[in-house]
This record gives C-alpha cells, structure tokens and sequence, in this order.
C-alpha cells in the first residue's frame, strides 16, 4: 500500500496500562460542585453530619470525578480556571478524574453542539487547530498543578458529530470527515500533554447498536483516534430501567468485539422520586459493565448526584434536605479501598515525562508524493480523494507524466492526517480504477493514505501504487523522516487500521 507506520513502544507506559486493567471506575460528575457551594449549598452525611462533598463519596466506593470544561462561559463556572480548581481538590483526595471537553461555551448534547463564539466564523481548518489549542491549553494548566487526568472526554454526547454545522454528519454525511479530524484533533493534544491518558468518544442512548455502530464506525473509516467508547444511559420511564440496562450491555459486547476498545458508562442518572430503583439500577448497570470480557468495562459514573433541587435537575441521588438517598447504595462493594492521595500512590504515572516536542499546534504539512505506474502505453493520468478538494471535498487532479507508464502528483497534507483516493484513466468519474478488495481502506472501493508525522518543513513522503492492483510500485525516494527513528521500529508495515501486513 506504500505506507510505513512506524510503532513506537514505551514500556513504562504499557506497565502503567496493565496496572490500571484492573481499576473499575465508580464515578461522579460533579460539575456543578464549586457553584453550588458559593450559592451557600452545604452537605451532609446520610446521618446528618457536614462535610466536603468530597468527602462524602468515598462512604459509597466513589473512586473517581468527572468535570466537565466550557471554553468561555458567561459566568465562569465550568471554565477553565473553575475545573483546574476542583480538579485539584478531587486529586489530592485520591480520585482519579475524566476532564469532559464540550467545545462549546455552554451544554453540547445531543440536541445542540453549538461552536464557542469566538470559533463561529472558523473554517475546518481553523476549527482543527481551535479545539487542538482549546485541549492543550486547559491540560497543560491541569498539569501544571501537578494532576493528571486518566481519561480525557473529547466531546460530549456527540451524537450528531460537533461543532455544528460543520461537524454535523445528519445533515451532510460529508461531514463525518470534518467530524472525525475534531475527535482527532482533541485526542492527540490530549496525548501532546499526557501521553497516558486514555481518550474518549462519548454518544448517548447506549442502548441503541445501531447509533453506535452509525456513529463509531463512521468516525473509524473517517480516520479519528480515540482509545475509549463511552455511552449515556438515562431510561425514558423508571420502569424501563431492566431491559435498558440489558440492552446497554449487549451493545457493550458488540462494540468491544467489533472495534476493539473499551467501554464505559460515562453518564448514568434516575429520578430522585424512586430511590430504591435507582440504586437498583446503578448495581445492576456496574454488575453488567464489569461483566464485559476481558476487563473491557472501565467504569460507570452518575451524572451530578449531588445536584439537589437545583436548576430544575430531577436525576439525581441526594435530597432536599443535603443527605444523600439510598440510590447512592448502589455504588457500593463490599471492602472498596480507600482513596489514596497523589503522593502516596505508586501507580501514577510520572507526568514529568516531557511533552510532545513538537509542542502545542497541530502537525505540520508534509509533501505526500502519489506516484501510479499505470499501462505502458497510457498517455494520462488523473487522482482523487479526500486531499484534492477544499475541506474534504473531491476534484479530479491531472498528474504529471514521468514516462514509461508512471505518473505523479503532490500534496501537502497535514501530519498524521489519513484520507481516501484512487487513480482514473481519464478526467470523468467512470474513469475510474478497480481498487482490489484487500487494499481497499476507505468506503468499501478506496484506497487509503496516512500521513506520517512531520520532522521539520521539509518532510517528504511517497505513495507508490500500481493502476488497478495492491501492492508497491518501485520508488526512489525514501522519506527522510523515516530515517529518523531512535525510539521506533523500521520495516513493520500496517495498515489504516494499525494491523500488521504481512
């Protein structure tokens, strides 16, 4: 297929991987904390006595905090000076923490992914490099207190993609792939600024296979990165809370066996009115979640449990009088450890690593060489693909004759982009060529391309293909940056996909 990825191993951070197999994850949303506190709210045990709130958790196994971040939100709270705060208190305590990007200035659901207004006249491009620079900025004041993040939400509840319109795939199905390069862009300034942490795609309704299997695989074939799959579970009725828990897991199982990654519940909630359900159903979730094969189930968190009478919120598991309800129950194990500080925890990873030395800003171009040897006697050629229009659109692009059959055409894409192409015989549509099924990448009749990362402004790559046929045309040219590799493996050939090619 004419492309190299190389593998770069760390075992440091593949031992710290293996030690974290085992944690499941009994999770808090508790975003709306640090404002509830300054409105005067207090909270109290379950026998009546005051504390922290973050306190409280631990009595019911909570091991872990999520907070959600806007970009410039009218009041304050939910940006980033407000989550590096709490993310703080909740770190020293013990917790592990899931920093949840909206990419908003305000809620990004399924009903609404509404830009930051300072993005609003963005292109994509633009785009890219805004939620690149908005994820790296908030993780690096995260860092810089000295916290580190396990897992890193790029998204919230994209159902419908994000950044709308743009990044809106019902409207436009081209817009997967404007999608798919924003969850890419968060995940690697996530990896730029904690290269362990795990990143995260999160969809609601996830008792719904066929949204997620729309939704995970359209962003896949469009080429993102991500390392979790995340879902929302909120039952219409309570009564429904069984067969959605089921059917929750058996779209938990599908998505492990056919995207190979895990699964998580990074939203869970039940209306305060039934207490006793909702403990039941938080039991049972955990139960199935830690039931997915092979430790594939990371964890479960309860949207703002704490959140009581406020802002007209009803699933939640804490009452009017401050006290949590016996919902809370369900979170509970039997001999839960207790949390340990930073300090004192050998299993965190060392977060002086330094970072990505590229630093904070999206790759830089490369020069991707297409090369076709085509016929002999073949007097032109043509290509296409993700790379030869604005913004993802597809042009027919004449290529330069080398002679003897051969043809080539070159493009500055970004590094680490991927995309899709094929060669024509002539400048119309039914021109084109007959991809073979097993070096088809893209759209089940394309080939397709990743870009390696880029060493500098004058980096190289070749693609060298032949007309009609898998396999590598003879090239001349070896990318300098190949070259380049103390800490990589040379000669191991993937594909898109990240699989060995024998």
């Amino acid at each position: 297929m004419g492309k190299f990825i190389f593998i770069i191993l760390n075992l440091a951070l593949m031992g710290w991987a293996q030690n974290s197999s085992s944690f499941f994850a009994r999770g808090a949303d508790v975003g709306w904390l640090s404002e509830m506190e300054a409105s005067g709210r207090k909270f109290y045990t379950a026998d009546g006595v005051e504390k922290d709130l973050l306190d409280i958790l631990p009595d019911y196994c909570i091991n872990s905090i999520r907070l959600r971040v806007w970009v410039d939100p009218a009041n304050g709270w939910s940006g980033q000076d407000d989550v590096v705060a709490l993310a703080k208190r909740a770190y020293q305590k013990g917790y592990r923490l899931m920093i949840d990007f909206h990419y908003s200035d305000n809620w990004a659901d399924p009903g609404k992914q509404y830009k930051p207004k300072a993005w609003e006249n963005y292109s994509v491009p633009q785009l890219e490099q805004a939620v690149y620079d908005h994820t790296h900025q908030v993780l690096s004041a995260i860092k810089a207190e000295g916290i580190f993040p396990h897992w890193v939400q790029i998204g919230n509840e994209t159902n419908d993609g994000m950044l709308w319109p743009d990044g809106r795939v019902s409207t436009n199905g081209d817009n997967f792939s404007n999608y798919a390069k924003f969850v890419k862009s968060g995940h690697l300034a996530a990896k730029a600024v904690f290269p362990q942490t795990l990143t995260i795609v999160h969809v609601a309704n996830g008792f719904d296979n066929g949204l997620f299997k729309w939704n995970i695989g359209g962003l896949l074939i469009n080429g993102a990165e991500f390392d979790v799959i995340a879902m929302s579970l909120y039952p219409d009725k309570v009564s429904d809370w069984p067969s959605i828990a089921q059917q929750a897991r058996s779209n938990m199982d599908d998505l492990v066996q056919r995207y190979k990654k895990p699964i998580m519940v990074s939203e869970i909630g039940l209306s305060v009115s039934y207490p006793q359900d909702a403990q039941e159903y938080i039991a049972k979730v955990i139960e199935l979640t830690q039931g997915v094969a092979n430790n594939q189930g990371l964890g479960v968190f309860w949207w703002e449990p704490q959140a009581y009478n406020w802002r007209g919120y009803d699933k939640v598991a804490w009452s009017n009088n401050g006290r949590p309800t016996i919902a809370m129950d369900g979170f509970k194990t039997p001999g839960c450890p207790a949390l340990v500080p930073p300090g004192d925890n050998p299993d965190l990873p060392d977060i002086s690593l330094p970072p990505d030395p590229d630093g904070p800003a999206l790759p830089s171009t490369v020069a991707v060489e297409f090369r076709v040897k085509m016929p002999e006697n073949t007097q032109q050629a043509f290509i296409t693909g993700t790379m030869t229009g604005a913004e993802g659109s597809w042009e027919i692009i004449a290529m330069e004759a080398l002679g003897q059959g051969e043809f080539t055409k070159t493009f500055d894409l970004m590094g680490q982009s991927t995309g899709a192409y094929y060669y024509l015989n002539a400048n119309n549509w039914d021109a084109r060529e007959v991809v073979p099924a097993e070096c088809v990448e893209w759209y089940e009749s394309d080939r397709g391309y990743k870009v390696s990362k880029a060493e500098g402004g004058d980096a190289k790559q070749q693609i060298a293909d032949f007309w009609n046929a898998c396999g590598e045309a003879p090239t001349a040219i070896i990318p300098r940056f190949y070259q380049k590799s103390d800490d990589a493996i040379q000669g191991i050939k993937l594909d898109l996909l990240g699989r060995k090619v024998q």
